[in-house]
């Protein structure tokens, strides 16, 4: 019975893995979000942003480490939403880059716009589409006054935005912003 489980598990696993990485390299791959495919991108429609993700408290077990993932929004999600596609700008599937690392550096193409929310989150279940699937472990550029929106950012046609910065921390977790 425990080889039947255990068997059960780990393709379980497997499939939540492979269902994970390719919706996030869906969006990842692409420059434009869910844009329709047939309008081609002017050269300056976008731009760049770059920073640094540090991180703190690595879980001793891998166990609660499904992923780890940078997500940016055009919007900020709502609690029971979490991973609503329409608002997804961007996503880094980070786990196999970072785990165990101290910081990770990043520059990433995206679209020109504002981007008001943009967080690093863990999948500690596999029920990826549940809000309770996900702990927020940082934002972007967070502020010191308790708001955990964290700071704005914009991206400007043919430019690199610098310096974003998030400070994850496995022992803690952010609430959702709405």
């Amino acid at each position: 019975m425990r080889t039947l489980i255990s068997s059960y598990t780990i393709k379980h696993c497997g499939l939540l893995a492979s269902m994970l990485a390719s919706i996030f390299m869906s969006f990842s791959s692409c420059d434009s979000g869910l844009e329709p495919a047939g309008r081609a991108p002017v050269a300056s429609d976008s731009g760049f942003y770059a920073g640094t993700i540090t991180f703190e408290n690595w879980p001793e077990s891998t166990d609660s480490l499904l992923e780890v993932v940078l997500v940016v929004y055009r919007e900020a999600p709502a609690r029971n939403n979490f991973l609503n596609l329409t608002t997804i700008s961007d996503t880094l599937i980070l786990l196999s880059q970072t785990q165990g690392k101290t910081s990770f550096s990043f520059e990433r193409k995206l679209r020109s716009g504002s981007y008001p929310y943009a967080v690093v989150a863990q999948l500690v279940s596999p029920n990826l589409f549940e809000s309770s699937a996900w702990r927020l472990l940082a934002v972007a550029n967070p502020r010191f006054d308790g708001d955990s929106l964290g700071t704005p950012f914009t991206i400007s046609s043919n430019q690199r935005t610098v310096g974003i910065r998030f400070n994850a921390d496995f022992t803690r977790s952010l609430p959702f912003p709405r």
